[in-house]
């Protein structure tokens, strides 16, 4: 991990340096708060307030009003496609041309507001976890939400090419969906984990944390 990307509450994407902590760039272009980050490639995806942005070396390429507050954002897996979901509905749009792909709608769906994406598992579904409402699968074909992990309380959640689920809970205790809980806190003070970027090739994830400071687990 050679870089971290961050988003601040005012709306500035801020790029540091992994190994120095010295910041590298910064990126500006939304007002609102950052609510998620995503990358592929060169390219990153982030999502405030009402909009979503494609960035490309640092600059801001497209802008889309989604017409309600964004509470995530990434790459479709197929690729030339992004995804987003609000209170409303989780929806995939093509990233040239603007055609919508799918949309699926969240209202009496038993989905709790603030659920953040996770990855495909398997082709043709899409993966939530957070809120303290475990892991829910939505299948992109039936439209249909399933629960996978009803009495967990993780907040962040990850897929490894295996298929295998990994579980974050705001304490840093990292588990596996499907195996006994044999984790432990990595920490029992006031700190909190706020956000997670996961790179299972190279076996690391950083968290982003209440007290300020971003910390790396090993996978």
């Amino acid at each position: 991990v050679d870089r971290v990307i961050t988003g601040a509450e005012s709306g500035e994407i801020r790029v540091w340096d992994a190994e120095t902590g010295a910041l590298r760039e910064s990126w500006n272009g939304h007002r609102d708060r950052i609510s998620s980050l995503a990358f592929e490639g060169d390219r990153a995806l982030s999502a405030a307030g009402l909009e979503v942005r494609l960035w490309e070396a640092g600059h801001s390429i497209r802008c889309w009003d989604t017409g309600m507050r964004v509470e995530g954002a990434g790459f479709h897996p197929d690729g030339g496609k992004i995804w987003w979901i609000t209170s409303d509905e989780v929806r995939i749009v093509e990233i040239q041309g603007d055609r919508k792909v799918a949309s699926v709608s969240r209202r009496n769906s038993g989905v709790p507001y603030g659920m953040g994406y996770v990855g495909p598992v398997p082709p043709g579904s899409l993966l939530f976890s957070g809120n303290g409402y475990g892991i829910v699968r939505l299948d992109l074909r039936t439209r249909v939400f399933e629960v996978l992990d009803p009495e967990g309380y993780e907040e962040f959640a990850a897929v490894r090419p295996d298929g295998r689920i990994f579980l974050l809970d705001t304490l840093g205790r990292l588990r596996a969906l499907g195996l006994p809980d044999r984790s432990t806190p990595l920490w029992k003070d006031d700190r909190r984990v706020r956000a997670v970027t996961w790179s299972f090739e190279r076996g690391v994830a950083a968290l982003g944390c209440s007290d300020g400071r971003i910390r790396f687990l090993g996978l």
